[in-house]
Protein backbone atom coordinates (compact mmCIF):
# COMPACT_ATOMS: atom_id res chain seq x y z
CA UNK A 1 0.00 0.00 0.00
CA UNK A 2 1.31 3.30 -0.92
CA UNK A 3 2.40 5.80 1.78
CA UNK A 4 -0.74 8.18 0.24
CA UNK A 5 -3.07 5.85 0.38
CA UNK A 6 -2.36 4.86 3.50
CA UNK A 7 -2.40 8.04 5.25
CA UNK A 8 -5.58 8.47 3.40
CA UNK A 9 -6.99 5.45 5.57
CA UNK A 10 -5.81 6.77 8.90
CA UNK A 11 -7.99 10.09 8.26
CA UNK A 12 -11.02 7.65 7.50
CA UNK A 13 -9.86 6.25 10.66
CA UNK A 14 -9.54 9.36 12.94
CA UNK A 15 -12.92 10.31 11.39
CA UNK A 16 -14.19 7.50 12.84
CA UNK A 17 -12.99 8.12 16.19
CA UNK A 18 -14.30 11.83 15.95
CA UNK A 19 -17.88 10.55 15.77
CA UNK A 20 -17.67 8.61 19.39
CA UNK A 21 -16.22 11.71 21.19
CA UNK A 22 -18.10 14.92 19.11
CA UNK A 23 -17.20 13.85 15.47
CA UNK A 24 -16.83 13.28 12.48
CA UNK A 25 -16.46 10.91 9.14
CA UNK A 26 -15.68 8.87 5.49
CA UNK A 27 -16.18 5.18 3.13
CA UNK A 28 -18.29 1.85 1.48
CA UNK A 29 -18.72 -1.32 -0.45
CA UNK A 30 -21.63 -2.45 -2.62
CA UNK A 31 -24.69 -3.36 -0.70
CA UNK A 32 -24.88 -1.69 2.42
CA UNK A 33 -26.86 1.72 2.54
CA UNK A 34 -28.02 2.15 5.61
CA UNK A 35 -26.38 2.19 8.95
CA UNK A 36 -25.84 -0.46 11.59
CA UNK A 37 -28.61 -0.37 14.32
CA UNK A 38 -27.67 -0.53 17.77
CA UNK A 39 -31.09 -0.03 19.41
CA UNK A 40 -30.66 3.23 20.77
CA UNK A 41 -33.81 5.43 20.96
CA UNK A 42 -34.09 9.08 22.10
CA UNK A 43 -36.51 11.47 23.35
CA UNK A 44 -37.06 15.21 23.20
CA UNK A 45 -36.20 15.18 26.92
CA UNK A 46 -33.16 13.31 25.89
CA UNK A 47 -32.03 16.12 23.94
CA UNK A 48 -33.35 18.78 26.52
CA UNK A 49 -31.36 16.89 28.99
CA UNK A 50 -28.33 17.17 27.07
CA UNK A 51 -28.25 20.70 26.38
CA UNK A 52 -29.35 21.18 30.38
CA UNK A 53 -25.92 19.41 31.53
CA UNK A 54 -24.17 21.32 29.04
CA UNK A 55 -24.79 24.96 29.87
CA UNK A 56 -24.10 26.55 27.01
CA UNK A 57 -26.25 28.32 23.84
CA UNK A 58 -26.23 27.51 20.27
CA UNK A 59 -27.47 30.28 17.46
CA UNK A 60 -27.85 30.58 14.01
CA UNK A 61 -25.75 32.78 11.98
CA UNK A 62 -26.55 34.67 9.05
CA UNK A 63 -26.57 32.25 5.60
CA UNK A 64 -23.65 32.53 3.96
CA UNK A 65 -21.22 33.68 6.91
CA UNK A 66 -17.36 32.90 7.10
CA UNK A 67 -16.78 30.72 8.76
CA UNK A 68 -20.12 28.94 9.11
CA UNK A 69 -19.50 27.61 12.91
CA UNK A 70 -17.60 29.52 15.55
CA UNK A 71 -17.26 29.01 19.51
CA UNK A 72 -16.78 31.67 22.39
CA UNK A 73 -16.10 31.75 25.97
CA UNK A 74 -15.01 29.27 28.23
CA UNK A 75 -16.81 27.50 31.24
CA UNK A 76 -15.79 24.68 33.30
CA UNK A 77 -17.73 21.36 33.58
CA UNK A 78 -17.75 18.03 35.00
CA UNK A 79 -21.26 15.73 33.11
CA UNK A 80 -22.03 12.70 32.72
CA UNK A 81 -23.87 12.12 29.36
CA UNK A 82 -26.07 9.27 28.51
CA UNK A 83 -26.25 7.03 24.97
CA UNK A 84 -29.06 8.63 24.50
CA UNK A 85 -28.62 12.14 25.73
CA UNK A 86 -25.18 12.04 22.89
CA UNK A 87 -27.76 9.94 20.10
CA UNK A 88 -29.93 13.21 20.59
CA UNK A 89 -27.60 15.70 20.51
CA UNK A 90 -25.36 13.94 17.49
CA UNK A 91 -28.63 13.92 15.71
CA UNK A 92 -30.34 17.71 16.43
CA UNK A 93 -27.07 19.51 15.15
CA UNK A 94 -28.17 22.15 12.56
CA UNK A 95 -25.07 23.30 11.40
CA UNK A 96 -24.51 23.10 7.83
CA UNK A 97 -21.58 21.29 7.62
CA UNK A 98 -22.91 18.60 10.37
CA UNK A 99 -21.71 15.44 8.18
CA UNK A 100 -23.47 12.48 10.10
CA UNK A 101 -26.89 11.28 10.43
CA UNK A 102 -29.15 8.56 11.46
CA UNK A 103 -26.47 8.65 14.44
CA UNK A 104 -26.76 5.82 17.28
CA UNK A 105 -24.31 5.88 20.54
CA UNK A 106 -24.49 2.86 22.45
CA UNK A 107 -22.32 2.74 25.91
CA UNK A 108 -21.87 -0.84 26.90
CA UNK A 109 -21.62 -1.47 30.63
CA UNK A 110 -18.20 -2.66 30.38
CA UNK A 111 -17.44 1.13 29.15
CA UNK A 112 -17.37 -0.28 25.74
CA UNK A 113 -18.67 2.17 22.54
CA UNK A 114 -20.31 1.52 19.72
CA UNK A 115 -21.05 4.27 17.31
CA UNK A 116 -22.93 4.02 14.06
CA UNK A 117 -24.06 6.60 11.37
CA UNK A 118 -24.30 7.78 7.80
CA UNK A 119 -22.11 10.15 6.66
CA UNK A 120 -22.10 12.52 4.95
CA UNK A 121 -18.68 12.98 2.26
CA UNK A 122 -19.47 16.42 1.23
CA UNK A 123 -20.43 18.02 4.70
CA UNK A 124 -17.08 15.81 5.96
CA UNK A 125 -14.79 17.49 3.86
CA UNK A 126 -16.49 21.08 4.74
CA UNK A 127 -16.46 20.13 8.18
CA UNK A 128 -12.54 19.03 8.22
CA UNK A 129 -11.86 22.26 6.80
CA UNK A 130 -13.68 24.21 9.18
CA UNK A 131 -11.64 22.39 12.07
CA UNK A 132 -8.29 23.22 10.63
CA UNK A 133 -7.06 20.22 9.21
CA UNK A 134 -4.35 20.80 7.15
CA UNK A 135 -4.96 20.82 3.27
CA UNK A 136 -2.59 18.32 1.94
CA UNK A 137 -4.11 15.94 3.84
CA UNK A 138 -8.29 16.87 3.24
CA UNK A 139 -7.08 16.50 -0.92
CA UNK A 140 -5.55 12.81 -0.32
CA UNK A 141 -8.94 11.97 1.50
CA UNK A 142 -11.09 13.65 -1.35
CA UNK A 143 -9.00 11.92 -3.79
CA UNK A 144 -9.71 8.37 -2.62
CA UNK A 145 -13.67 9.22 -1.66
CA UNK A 146 -14.36 10.51 -4.80
CA UNK A 147 -15.05 7.67 -6.26
CA UNK A 148 -17.79 6.56 -3.50
CA UNK A 149 -21.68 7.12 -3.04
CA UNK A 150 -22.42 10.59 -1.39
CA UNK A 151 -23.67 8.83 2.05
CA UNK A 152 -21.80 6.20 3.30
CA UNK A 153 -22.30 4.00 6.41
CA UNK A 154 -19.74 3.43 9.21
CA UNK A 155 -19.29 1.61 12.48
CA UNK A 156 -17.05 1.89 15.16
CA UNK A 157 -16.71 -0.78 18.36
CA UNK A 158 -13.97 0.16 21.02
CA UNK A 159 -12.91 2.12 24.49
CA UNK A 160 -10.85 5.54 24.88
CA UNK A 161 -9.56 7.52 27.64
CA UNK A 162 -8.45 10.85 28.00
CA UNK A 163 -6.51 13.00 30.64
CA UNK A 164 -5.17 16.02 30.00
CA UNK A 165 -5.83 16.21 26.58
CA UNK A 166 -3.92 12.97 26.12
CA UNK A 167 -4.85 9.76 25.03
CA UNK A 168 -3.70 7.33 27.73
CA UNK A 169 -5.60 4.30 27.10
CA UNK A 170 -7.47 2.69 24.14
CA UNK A 171 -8.86 -0.51 22.50
CA UNK A 172 -10.38 -0.80 18.85
CA UNK A 173 -12.05 -3.56 18.25
CA UNK A 174 -13.92 -2.50 14.57
CA UNK A 175 -13.77 0.86 12.39
CA UNK A 176 -16.00 0.00 9.65
CA UNK A 177 -16.18 1.86 6.44
CA UNK A 178 -19.16 0.50 5.00
CA UNK A 179 -18.06 -3.34 4.53
CA UNK A 180 -14.18 -2.10 4.41
CA UNK A 181 -12.62 -2.91 7.89
CA UNK A 182 -9.79 -0.15 8.38
CA UNK A 183 -8.17 -2.45 11.21
CA UNK A 184 -7.09 -5.14 7.99
CA UNK A 185 -4.82 -1.68 6.50
CA UNK A 186 -3.77 0.30 9.29
CA UNK A 187 -2.66 -0.02 12.72
CA UNK A 188 -4.78 1.10 15.64
CA UNK A 189 -1.78 3.03 17.14
CA UNK A 190 -1.56 5.03 13.48
CA UNK A 191 -5.07 6.13 13.95
CA UNK A 192 -4.83 7.29 17.53
CA UNK A 193 -1.71 8.98 17.26
CA UNK A 194 -3.29 10.76 14.14
CA UNK A 195 -6.55 11.70 16.59
CA UNK A 196 -3.66 12.68 19.36
CA UNK A 197 -2.34 15.25 16.85
CA UNK A 198 -5.84 17.34 16.07
CA UNK A 199 -7.74 16.38 19.62
CA UNK A 200 -7.61 19.64 20.77
CA UNK A 201 -9.03 21.89 17.97
CA UNK A 202 -10.59 24.90 20.15
CA UNK A 203 -8.55 26.75 23.01
CA UNK A 204 -11.92 26.74 25.09
CA UNK A 205 -12.14 23.20 24.57
CA UNK A 206 -9.61 21.29 27.48
CA UNK A 207 -10.30 17.58 28.55
CA UNK A 208 -9.27 17.03 31.99
CA UNK A 209 -10.58 13.43 31.87
CA UNK A 210 -13.25 11.30 29.58
CA UNK A 211 -13.95 8.30 29.83
CA UNK A 212 -16.86 5.25 29.40
CA UNK A 213 -18.70 3.42 31.83
CA UNK A 214 -22.14 2.19 32.56
CA UNK A 215 -23.60 4.16 30.29
CA UNK A 216 -22.53 6.93 30.14
CA UNK A 217 -19.84 9.38 29.16
CA UNK A 218 -18.18 10.91 31.77
CA UNK A 219 -16.46 14.32 30.98
CA UNK A 220 -14.12 17.05 32.97
CA UNK A 221 -12.37 20.22 31.66
CA UNK A 222 -13.44 22.93 29.73
CA UNK A 223 -15.89 24.00 26.78
CA UNK A 224 -16.90 26.91 25.01
CA UNK A 225 -20.75 28.95 26.38
CA UNK A 226 -21.54 29.99 22.95
CA UNK A 227 -21.88 28.29 19.98
CA UNK A 228 -22.58 30.33 16.76
CA UNK A 229 -23.69 28.24 13.37
CA UNK A 230 -24.99 28.78 9.77
CA UNK A 231 -28.33 26.62 9.64
CA UNK A 232 -28.42 23.92 7.10
CA UNK A 233 -30.73 21.28 8.10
Amino acid sequence: MNKALKNTLIILGVILLIIIIVLIALGVMPGISQSKDLGVKYTQQDLDNYYQKANYQVKELPAGSKPSIRFTGSQQVNVAWTDEELTARMNNDKWINHPAKNVQIKINADGTVQASAMISKTKAVAAAQSFGFPGSEIKMAQDFIKYLPEEIPVYIQGDIQIKDNRIVSYKLDEAKVGNLSLLNFVKVGQIVDYAQSHLRTNPAFNIKSLDFDNGQMKFEGSHPTLKENVVGY
